[in-house]
């Protein structure tokens, strides 16, 4: 049986969730090869972010369905903002 981190499990989430991006990741692979750059990374970064977005999600999730009190509510007003910040690309 194998084992997942809580890392792989959201890296294998988002590829799952975007199936074009290994599409876009192979393009990205490619282009770098050609152009001799870091274009790699650019894909790496956005499948990352993705996989983070959805780990936040996640964590709103959790927080959400346990007895509430102030630190909880920052905290998934933490992850809310974290959640915005990943999506609006900055």
């Amino acid at each position: 049986m194998e084992s997942f981190s809580r890392g792989r499990f959201y890296w294998v989430l988002a590829r799952n969730k975007l199936p074009n991006m290994r599409r876009y990741f192979s393009g990205c692979v490619y282009a770098g090869a050609v152009r001799k750059d870091d274009t790699l990374y650019l894909g790496q970064s956005v499948l990352m972010r993705c996989a983070r977005a959805l780990e936040a999600r996640d964590a709103i999730g959790f927080n959400f369905y346990i007895p509430q009190n102030n630190d909880v509510r920052d905290a998934i007003m933490y992850h809310f903002d974290y959640l915005m910040l990943l999506l609006s690309g900055l």
